[in-house]
């Protein structure tokens, strides 16, 4: 069977949205009815693999059968796709803005200032797309332990970023992260004046580091602090 594999945040742990599944009910999240809502195609049918609806979530014996085969659900899709959240006007400009980085930014070496930006192509630095970048990327879904796993087994599959409408490959969103902190423009980011996201890191470095791990580069700093620290999914508690 050809699947696709989902990957994302539960977010609040309500089950307070309802589908309807081989002629059942089925109560899930609104993250995951956000994700399902999107992914839907009109015309033909997606079969997708998604834990919340695949593993009985109320029989802790079968998350514990469940969990450890996660691996081979993963490795064996035949693409993953990485469900950020409801979009948001910052998140679309953002998505296409990650696009435009990738683009502008693959051929420049050495930090670059704020004041050369319109010069390379891209936005002034006082412009709205930069504060928008940090929407996509300060997403729940960057948190995760799991996420290592998610996004490290489909090696070889393509693997999907959707924010709310907008879709982009993973490898635009990593590389265009690489490049802003090859530049040092990750590092001016963390000095705009913004107060809805959060700060203290480089959230540029959570992808790079993630596509560091996907492509066998190991060694970065962020990932093994990070995730011996944090455990955002309640489910994954039975562990």
């Amino acid at each position: 069977i050809c699947y696709t594999a989902l990957s994302y945040s539960w977010g609040a742990q309500r089950f307070d949205a309802c589908i309807e599944c081989d002629g059942h009910e089925k109560q899930i999240t609104k993250s995951l009815e956000g994700a399902l809502r999107q992914l839907r195609h009109p015309d033909h049918a997606v079969i997708l693999w998604i834990n919340q609806i695949c593993i009985n979530q109320r029989d802790n014996g079968e998350k514990e059968k469940q969990i450890p085969l996660m691996e081979h659900i993963y490795a064996r899709s035949m693409n993953t796709v990485i469900w950020l959240g409801e979009g948001t006007a910052e998140s679309d400009i953002a998505m296409g803005f990650l696009e435009r980085i990738n683009k502008y930014l693959r051929f420049s070496f050495g930090n670059i200032s704020a004041d050369e930006f319109e010069t390379l192509g891209l936005p002034h630095k006082d412009s709205r797309a930069w504060v928008a970048l940090w929407d996509p990327l300060c997403r729940k879904w960057f948190t995760r332990v799991w996420v290592i796993q998610e996004t490290l087994l489909p090696r070889g599959r393509t693997l999907w970023v959707a924010c709310g409408k907008s879709i982009l490959l993973w490898d635009v969103l990593n590389h265009a992260c690489i490049h802003l902190v090859e530049n040092g423009i990750s590092l001016w980011m963390e000095r705009l004046p913004i107060t809805q996201y959060s700060r203290g890191v480089d959230v540029c470095r959570r992808s790079l580091d993630l596509g560091s791990l996907r492509t066998g580069i190991c060694g970065r700093s962020w990932l093994p602090q990070h995730f011996r620290t944090i455990v955002q999914d309640a489910q994954c508690h039975v562990l």
